[in-house]
């Protein structure tokens, strides 16, 4: 054999996405055995990034909790934290919920979006997550899948899927999310509520945009909402600095 041909990145090799780190509003999530948060700082700050998806050339079989998901994922990234924040209750809070108190205005200031806690920020990015991609659901013997365009935008739907935040219907006009604790007798999983949105537009990600986005009604607090998800230096230069906690835009 003399030559070899690929059309792509991947034919030959297993490119494997994996969520490593998150930042919500300001505070570093990242895997419950990988470093503090100080190291995980010092990793992030060039990036600039608010998630953070490293590409493996191959999956580590081994790797302690690794899940292996449908499409060229790899759910390792657990971070018992950012649970607790999400799912605490009231004699809880004081541990485990910081308060924030941060409000993002719309650009003519006719509508604004306040933070109390830690949670409140935990549980929009949750949302962010579950709603800006073009992944379908995909559901066999009652467990939930999901197929995209490519593993990265499978692998973020997942990690919110996997922190309690299930996708479980989508379509052009509307999206449910089910919120779900795990049962701490037993590991297994425990319904809590159902979010609905209605979907207004939607923006599909193109090279030339470099983002995606999707506008829409969250039932849950009555808010029309635009969620972008896109590269760093697109994002980063349609911030609103000068009205905006810089909290959520650092």
């Amino acid at each position: 054999m003399k030559f070899v041909f690929s059309d792509k990145t991947g034919t030959l090799t297993r490119n494997i996405m994996e969520f490593k780190y998150c930042k919500i509003g300001g505070q570093i999530y990242c895997n419950d055995d990988q470093s503090s948060n100080e190291n995980a700082q010092d990793i992030l700050e060039p990036r600039l990034s608010e998630s953070i998806i490293s590409l493996t050339e191959s999956a580590k079989s081994s790797c302690r909790k690794s899940v292996q998901m449908s499409q060229g994922t790899s759910y390792n990234f657990k971070n018992l934290k950012l649970e607790n924040v999400l799912f605490c209750n009231d004699n809880e809070a004081l541990f485990n919920n910081r308060e924030v108190n941060i409000t993002i205005t719309s650009k003519h200031k006719k509508a604004e979006l306040h933070f109390n806690s830690e949670k409140d920020l935990a549980t929009e990015f949750l949302k962010a997550l579950s709603t800006a991609h073009q992944c379908i659901v995909v559901e066999k013997n009652d467990i939930i899948s999901y197929q995209g365009p490519s593993p990265d935008e499978t692998a973020l739907v997942e990690m919110a899927q996997q922190h309690g935040f299930e996708l479980c219907y989508s379509n052009d006009e509307a999206l449910r999310i089910q919120t779900k604790v795990k049962n701490s007798f037993n590991e297994e999983w425990q319904d809590l509520k159902m979010l609905r949105f209605e979907v207004i537009a939607r923006l599909e990600f193109n090279s030339d945009r470099k983002r995606m986005s999707i506008l829409v009604h969250d039932l849950s607090d009555g808010l029309y909402k635009l969620y972008c998800k896109g590269a760093d230096n697109v994002i980063l230069e349609r911030l609103n600095y000068s009205s905006n906690d810089r909290r959520m835009i650092r």
